[in-house]
This record gives structure tokens, sequence and C-alpha cells, in this order.
């Protein structure tokens, strides 16, 4: 196996073999690197670090490396050499944090654990922000959100109570780390920093000894004490002191002075909180040591312990006192920074302490460090953070939260979990519309879904995008707005693998650049799955206006399919950050979309609404034969099933020569037999039948050349050479000859528009109907 010349890590195993060693070296571009000793424990982190997404392989070294194997815990991370079972890959794809591993003695069996460290790097270039600081960034924001929304849940559960340490060591663990999350935090440590070199403080009166001659002022307490004190000095040889009665005078004298000191209420409560805080940690820390699973879990709180011991180690608590009263209602401890902040956690801990997460297990289970998973987590509290506001959702800053949470015999629980679905609903006036909006997490939409049912769906595979935002306006029901069309689905995916969006998005038209891009999808080197997901989403799911994907990352997407926001596909950047996570351009977009629904002039509502009324039409017997169309009809793209013809009568060839000279036709109006009912179908009409008397099939087809009919003086008609009109008023259409089809022969009793004419056969004959140009054609 050739060996770059890049780092190697090597496992020094002579402790399991004589000369055996383990070595670990990059493929291609993957790095690789070794910490320092102390680093690590400060960190407790693996001394051998290896990169999420990178390539690694790895090889036994030793006169007895054939009888030893590499496993791990993780399904796919090891892969062996077919031929060399010593020998292998190692692909953690996303897999990040403590990967424990296994060497094994194939012979024997027996095995030897070892860890790596996997580091991640998508949020930031600099791994060590990436991995330490970006990680526990979405954890502290996790946990401040839920103990924010927990704090408002008015229920005897959220009361202080005595934390079950007797509880399943998996469940303390997610206790120990939403706790851990803060108390580990900077600002947790910046807090406590500003409070031992800006203290509160109190000034006191303490009574000392001073020497007499040191007295400046005089009151009656210090006057009395030269009469009466002991330890006297004799001062009878002093004429001045002799003549006021005083023989003597004391060698000291026991006056009050003023001191400063930070024994106050507020200081009291600060160590009070760090001795709480470490009482905690140090029972979980024996838990933890019984439970040999979680070892990686008792360094953690051996370091926790080690940096409260550290605040507490600071001579500034030595001058304070054991608390014996809590004064939570302190203005100094509300207001004042450093003070404000560990109140706000002191608040928190209790909450935090007894918090369960059901989807914790998949963050952090084993010393995995999951960010994907808890990326998505965490996107959700963003997502659900701005959609509140959006949408002024005011009901869930002032209800139970059941939505998020639910109580059982051990406490609070998170339902956040991947897979089960979460939602909030909600309705809001934006004065010209009111739109209702129902946000769900792992919203599930059911495959083969009927467009005639009405309901959401998938027409294909059943689909779960990672966050659904539904909106419709607010005089349908739900179930109404899917029926009607009139709902609008927008989906977003988290997608933190994604290191960069242009890869996933091209705009070339390089054709050696497509070839290249095919031979990698082959490859498997080059992924756009994420982008055919998306497609999935737009084009599957039932009335979906747009599909887009949020990564960390620093590049945004968008297309829009037509002239406006929906529909649309794209991909957003959203980034842990305690000041900037760069939502801003997904905030932008959530008003472009709100401000688009609003609108019912938009193209894509006008669309929504004309084809489902098509698709409210029965189900027609296609494949008729119709005649053909003329090139300038079909470049017109005449709707044959839309397009109006009327079906008129002349009573003699008079009549019907009359029309041809004139280029009109009249009907008559008013309640008079015959009279034309001005329809929208007859308004819109583009052509003119005419029956003639006597004649079973229609062959004279006329186009219609004006806009609409107008209506004729009698007087007007017999200017036009119109033998004797019997109406005083006509309404008249323009007509010129249709040349378009050929031998136009139609038999018109055969509609079922004709048959339904009332009256009898005679009064039949001189109706005006319409029927539509498909009937004329077949």
């Amino acid at each position: 196996m050739q060996k770059p010349n890049d780092k190697v890590l090597q496992f020094d195993l002579h402790h399991i073999d004589e000369g055996l060693t383990l070595e670990i070296f990059p493929e291609q571009h993957s790095r690789i690197r070794q910490l320092d000793k102390v680093v690590a424990e400060q960190y407790n982190e693996s001394v051998y670090q290896l990169f999420e997404g990178h390539s690694y392989e790895y090889e036994f070294l030793g006169i007895n490396k054939a009888n030893y194997c590499l496993r791990a815990r993780i399904n796919g991370v090891v892969i062996p050499s077919n031929r060399h079972a010593y020998r292998g890959r190692i692909t953690p794809n996303i897999y990040v944090g403590n990967l424990p591993l296994e060497i094994v003695n194939t012979e024997t069996e027996q095995s030897f654990p070892i860890s790596v460290e996997v580091i991640a790097t998508k949020f930031d270039k600099k791994e060590d922000v990436s991995y330490r600081e970006n990680y526990r960034q979405m954890l502290e924001d996790i946990t401040d959100k839920c103990t924010d929304l927990m704090m408002q849940i008015n229920t005897p559960v959220t009361q202080h109570v005595t934390i079950d340490y007797s509880t399943d060591t998996k469940t303390l663990y997610q206790r120990f780390c939403f706790v851990k999350s803060f108390l580990d935090s900077v600002d947790f440590e910046e807090a406590i920093i500003r409070i031992i070199s800006n203290p509160s403080t109190v000034w006191k009166t303490e009574e000392t000894s001073i020497k007499t001659s040191q007295i400046k002022r005089v009151n009656r307490t210090i006057a009395k004490q030269f009469v009466t004190a002991s330890n006297r000095i004799d001062t009878s040889r002093l004429a001045y002191l002799n003549d006021i009665g005083l023989s003597s005078v004391p060698r000291t004298i026991q006056s009050d002075i003023r001191i400063e000191s930070v024994d106050t209420p507020e200081n009291r409560f600060i160590k009070h909180v760090l001795g709480v805080f470490l009482h905690f940690v140090e029972d979980c820390q024996a838990i933890f040591s019984t439970a040999k699973k979680y070892q990686f879990a008792l360094k953690e709180s051996s370091l926790l312990i080690e940096k409260i011991n550290g605040y507490l180690s600071y001579s500034f608590f030595n001058e304070i006192s054991d608390a014996t009263t809590l004064k939570l209602n302190s203005p100094l401890l509300q207001k004042r920074s450093g003070y404000r902040e560990v109140l706000n956690r002191w608040l928190q801990f209790d909450l935090a302490s007894k918090l369960i997460w059901q989807g914790g297990e998949d963050v952090y289970e084993a010393g995995k460090r999951d960010i994907a998973t808890l990326y998505e987590y965490w996107l959700f509290f963003q997502l659900y953070e701005l959609i509140v506001d959006k949408f002024n959702l005011e009901v869930y800053q002032n209800q139970n939260f059941d939505h998020l949470f639910e109580t059982d015999d051990s406490g609070l629980s998170l339902k956040l979990k991947s897979g089960k679905e979460l939602m909030i609903k909600g309705e809001t006036d934006f004065v010209s519309r009111n739109l209702s909006i129902r946000f769900s997490y792992n919203r599930t939409f059911k495959g083969g879904n009927d467009y005639v049912s009405g309901n959401a769906g998938s027409i294909t595979t059943t689909l779960r995008p990672d966050y659904t935002l539904s909106i419709w306006p607010s005089s349908f029901t739900e179930t109404e707005a899917e029926k009607e069309d009139v709902i609008t689905h927008i989906h977003f995916d988290a997608k933190y693998k994604i290191q960069n969006i242009q890869e996933q998005y091209t705009e070339t038209v390089d054709e050696e650049v497509l070839n290249r891009m095919d031979e990698r999808e082959r490859k498997g080197t080059f992924k756009n799955v994420d982008l055919l997901k998306m497609h999935a989403y737009k084009d599957a799911i039932r009335r979906t206006g747009g599909a887009y994907i949020l990564y960390p990352g620093s590049v945004e997407k968008r297309f829009d399919g037509f002239h406006e926001v929906l529909p649309g596909l794209g991909a957003f950047t959203i980034n842990p950050s305690k000041y900037d996570t760069g939502i801003n351009g997904l905030n932008a977009f959530i008003d472009r979309v709100i401000q688009h629904l609003v609108d019912r002039t938009t193209q894509r509502e006008r669309i929504l609404n004309t084809s489902n009324q098509i698709l409210k039409e029965p189900l027609l017997a296609y494949g008729n034969a119709l005649k053909p169309l003329s090139i300038e009809l079909e470049k017109s793209k005449i709707d044959v099933l839309n397009t109006f013809v009327i079906v008129g009568y002349t009573k003699s060839q008079e009549h019907l020569d009359w029309c041809l000279t004139n280029g009109v036709y009249n009907f008559r109006m008013n309640d008079n037999v015959g009279s034309l009912v001005l329809t929208s179908d007859i308004v819109q009409a583009k052509y003119l039948l005419l029956r003639e008397s006597g004649k079973e099939k229609a062959t004279q087809l006329f186009r219609i050349t004006s806009k609409g009919p107008k209506v004729y003086s009698k007087e007007k008609l017999v200017e036009l050479g119109y033998t004797n009109p019997s109406q005083s008023d006509y309404l008249v259409v323009g007509i010129e000859p249709c040349t378009d089809w050929e031998d136009i022969e139609i038999a018109y009793k055969e509609f079922d528009e004709y048959k339904g004419l009332s009256g009898s056969i005679y009064t039949r004959a001189g109706q005006p109907f319409v029927v539509t140009l498909d009937k004329i054609l077949s």
C-alpha cells in the first residue's frame, strides 16, 4: 500500500502484541492531525483527529499483523480490504465526534478499544471553531429556546423540585448536556469574570483599636473612653491635662471605621449558584463513573467540575459568606451586567436539568456529536421563531406549548425528534387578505395521491420534507383549500453536508464541463441528489409553490419558475452564530412570499384558478378525430373546448343573401320567441353556424368579426335592405365567411343543446343556441 508523504497517525500497540502498530494516513486531498495531549484533555477530545467528509487508509504493521483487523461501532465507517483484513479504509462521511474503534484479534476474537476524533469542518474554515464553538452554539441556542418557552408554561412540573438522578444514564447525559451547554459557554465565563473584577459592594462599620495619639475627631463615645478606659498612661506631669482633671489617658481607644465589603446578598447568590451547579455536575459524574459506556461523559463532567472549582477558587469568594436567603427580586441581580446573566442561567438551570429531549439520543449517543442532526433541530427553532414573527402568531407566545412539550412521570419532554411531526397553525390579517398558515416539521405527504380526492399528498412515492410552510386564504378551511387549489406548500430541507452549492446548481452550457459532471456522476464522486430532491418535492407534492435547501455556507441561489417569486427552487444559507446567522436572505424571501400571496392578481394565482376550473370538468372521451387546424389557428393555440360557436337560423335564401351582402347577422332580442340570451359564452363566441330552413344539416360557417353583439333598430335594418323587420330592435354581429375548413356539414339536430331547446319543433327552429368548436370539427 503506497503511503502519501502527508502526516501519518501512528498508534503504538505494543501492549497488545509486541511490535504491533496501526497507521492511519489520508487519501488524496484529505487531512489528518495529531493534537498535543494537554490541548486534547482540555477539550476532552482524542489526540488523533480525522476530518468529516474525508477518507483515509489504515494498515497494521508488525510480525503478527495478519492476525488483527479494525472495526467500528458505526456501520460503514471502517471498510476492510477484501484481500488483506489488516488493511482498509476509514470514511467518516458526516459522522462527527468521538469515533470508538476496536482492534480485534481474529484468532481469539479479543478486542481492544481505541478512539479517534472526527472534526466538523462545514461551519467554519477554522476546524476548531466549526467543531467546538458552532456545535456548542447550536446546543446552547436550543437550550435557551427550550428553557425560555418552558418558563412560560404555567404547570406544577416547572416548580423547583429535586432532580432525579436514578433515571437511566442516557437520559441523565441529555440533561447534563443541556446544563453544560451554558455552563461551558464563553458568555457564562465572561459573566463570572465581570462580577469578580467589578463586584457589588457595601459599606460596613467595624470597631477597631487605634492609638490615642491618632485620634482626629472626638465624639461622646471617645470622650467617655478617655475617662473610663483601662490600660492607661500617667499624664500627671502634663499641666494642661491636669487642669481638666485627666491625670492619665488610655493607650488605645475603640473606634468605628467604615470599610468596603463584597459580602453582599447578590454576591452570596453568585456563590450559591456556582455551588449548586458544582453539586449537580458532581452527582452526574458519580453516575457516569458506574457506566463503562459513558467514560467520555465522565471526562466531560470532570473538566466542567475543574472549571467551576476554578471560579470558586478566586479569593473573592473567600470573603463571601454562605447564602441564607435568595434575594431574586434584587434590581442589581436583574439589571447589572454579569449578575443578570448568572441569574438568567440560574432560572434556566432548574428547567434544563429536568428536560428530556426525545431526539437527543440522535445527537449525544455514545460520544457522537451528530452535527448534521443537531443542525436540523437547530434550524427548526430558527424557522419557528421566524414564522411566528412574520405571521404575528401571538397565540404561540401565550399558551402552554403543547405542540413542543409533553409531561409524564419523569417531567417535561421536548417532542422535537427526527421523523416525528410537529406543527403550529395560525391566522393573520394582512389588511388586504387574511391568510392561514401551517408550519410543520417532518410532515409526511402520502404517495399515490390523486387530484380528484383534493387531499394533500404526493403524486408518486411518499415524501417527507424537513420543514413545510403551508399558506392559504383564511376564508377556506385547510381541507377546502387543498380541494380548491388555493393552498401553497413551500418546503425546506436541512442539508448540512453541502459545502459548495455551486456544485449542485450549474448554469454552464459548456459541453466539456457537462461531460465531466456526467463522468463524476457515474463514478459517484459528484452528487446532485439534493437538487433532484428539491425538484421531487416541487413536482410530486401537489400544490407545491417552491422547495429550497438550507445549508451552512455563504452562497445563496434562487430560481424563479416564471416571472414571480413562486414557483421556484433554490438554496439559502443559515449558519450557527451568536450575532449573525445569515437568515436575512430567507427572511426577505418570506416577506416576498407573503406579499405575493396577499395579491389576488398574480399570474400564478390566475393560472391556478383557471387550471382548477378546467380540472373540475367531467372527464371527456378523448381521441375524437377532429378536422385539422390551419397553421394560423395552430400557432394561436386555440382551445377548441373553450371556443364557442353560435348556431343561428336563416328563414330563407333571401335572408342568407342579405347576411352575406352586409356581413352581419341579426338576432331577436327582448323576451320574444327566438331571442338571443346574452350569456358569457355568446359574448365570447368566435364563430357563427347558420341553419337553413328545410335542411337537416348546417353548411354555412362564419367567423364573427365584431367584439360582441350590437343593438340595431328596425330602421337601421331597413336601411341595410332587410325586408319587413318584425321587431323594433335587433342584436347584430359582424361576420365573414370562414374558409378554415371545407365541406362543412353539421348534423345540428344531434346536439344535446338543440335537443334541450324548449317548445315545439317549429318554435325550436328559430331559437339560437351555442356549442363548442370541437363539436363542429368532429
